[in-house]
């Protein structure tokens, strides 16, 4: 059995994985893909402390490399259930079955899709999530993106050194990417912000995507068009246990812990203000320094419930020794009283004294 269990590899699960190990925890990480989660589709990372400016592939190799140093155990395996047995917690993966003290879930978040069932249909044919992984394959032509945000923008950016003519579709009159990102996408020639522009439609052609309506009557040509609409978290494996919120967010305090005692929670998995590399590899060490202290807890208070037993065992022991050697001194003591030798000696002496009076 394993101290620890974390599901999912991104920054919070390798930090917690550092951490605990550290601690002197023996760990175990379960990933279902590709370790690194969302950096890895990241195009360009500037704020993480330390690492100066890099790729999200290039950041991930660092974090894998720091993990390796540590011999950390790793295996790529998908968690199709958790069952909480108080002491114990299972993990029941595509290929087997393991046992923990304590749980780390930091399984991260997966791109939303949208409601238009056009969208899945034309995945892969012209409706993509990665601008890094898909770049390449619209040089020289025109590409739309859904999204405000930074992830939109950042991809945005990166997309418009292969793309033609990039449409940056922004459903309100608001960009909530920060003003970094958005002045770079104003100086590209070929970058094009609309406001107020909601894709209403996707229209095909030859099985492809050919073009995209906004707001139900324009319709712009496109041979792309990707999607950054906002993220889902990823808790499909332990729906059961009760501790998300009502759009799938675990619920935790400061600790990163959640509503069941051993089981822990770090990274874009959780309900919380702020959504960074940063912040989540910081969620991943107070979960691993949290779960550390729940596990000395447990095995001190084992260790207290043995003591406590050995006392009272001793306490009833002494108690029923106490209670025999009382009892064979009355029964002594009766003897010698009611005995024949014992009630003429004291006669005698009784006598002896009324005599000398």
């Amino acid at each position: 059995m394993y101290d620890v269990i974390i599901i999912g590899m991104g920054p919070a699960g390798m930090n917690a994985a550092l951490y605990a190990k550290r601690s002197g925890l023996n760990v175990l990480i379960l990933e279902k893909s590709l370790p690194g989660g969302l950096i890895n589709i990241t195009n360009k990372v500037e704020n993480y402390l330390g690492n100066g400016i890099s790729t999200g592939k290039e950041l991930v190799e660092k974090m894998i490399e720091h993990i390796k140093n540590f011999d950390i155990e790793f295996k790529r395996e998908s968690v199709n259930e958790i069952t909480d047995e108080n002491k114990v917690k299972i993990v029941r993966t595509n290929k087997g079955e393991y046992k923990a003290k304590a749980l780390i879930l930091a399984s991260g978040r997966v791109p939303k899709k949208g409601d238009n069932e056009k969208i899945t249909k034309l995945e892969g044919r012209g409706i993509s999530y990665c601008a890094v992984c898909d770049a390449p394959f619209y040089k020289d032509k025109v590409v739309g993106i859904i999204g405000g945000g930074n992830s939109a923008f950042d991809e945005g950016l990166y997309l418009s050194d292969f793309a033609k003519k990039l449409y940056m579709f922004i459903r309100s009159d608001e960009i909530k990417a920060d003003e970094i990102f958005v002045n770079k996408a104003k100086k590209k020639e070929n970058i094009e912000i609309l406001l107020n522009s909601n894709v209403t439609d996707l229209i095909e052609k030859d099985g492809k995507l050919s073009a995209v309506e906004i707001n139900g009557k324009e319709k712009i040509d496109v041979d792309g068009l990707f999607l950054y609409i906002g993220y889902s978290p990823s808790t499909n494996y332990f729906k059961d246990l009760n501790i998300t919120d009502e759009t799938g967010y675990i619920i935790v305090n400061e600790k990163m812990e959640t509503s069941i005692p051993g089981i822990f929670a770090a990274g874009d998995i959780i309900k919380k203000g702020v959504y960074q590399i940063i912040t989540a590899a910081s969620d991943g060490s107070i979960a691993a320094l949290s779960a550390k202290k729940y596990i000395k807890n447990a095995v001190l208070g084992i260790q207290a419930n043995e003591q406590e037993i050995l006392k009272r065992e001793k306490e009833l022991s002494n108690s029923a020794m106490y209670s025999m050697m009382e009892d064979a001194t009355k029964d002594l003591f009766a003897g010698i009283f009611n005995s024949p030798e014992f009630k003429e000696e004291m006669s005698k002496k009784i006598k002896e004294g009324f005599n000398k009076k």
